[in-house]
């Protein structure tokens, strides 16, 4: 068996990912693979997590070791990612406009 990921975010990133998974506009996926981040960088096991989300031990450590490898770039959270920061963006610009 392959040892354990660490998971370590950063400060931004927890905090991002927390208010994603609060969301209701965030895909019910896209809130499993950041609940299953967010549980790992508080240094639970997969078992652990296992125990507080109703998800296998494998697919845990599946998405552990997906974002170890490559964060959420090359899957489709990424892109959600994206989008999210960029409908903020639009959403600044537009306010600024407003008092502009």
């Amino acid at each position: 068996m392959p040892a354990p990921v660490t998971i370590s975010l950063t400060d931004e990133e927890r905090k991002d990912f927390q208010r994603l998974c609060r969301s209701g506009k965030t895909p019910a996926r896209i809130k499993e693979r950041l609940s299953i981040i967010l549980l790992a960088d508080e240094d639970l096991s997969n078992e652990e997590i296992a125990e507080r989300l109703p998800f296998s031990v494998h697919k845990i450590a599946r998405w552990q070791n997906r974002f170890a490898e490559s964060g959420f770039k090359g899957d489709d959270t990424h892109y959600f990612l994206v989008a999210v920061e960029e409908m903020t963006i639009t959403k600044l610009i537009s306010k600024l406009q407003m008092f502009g």
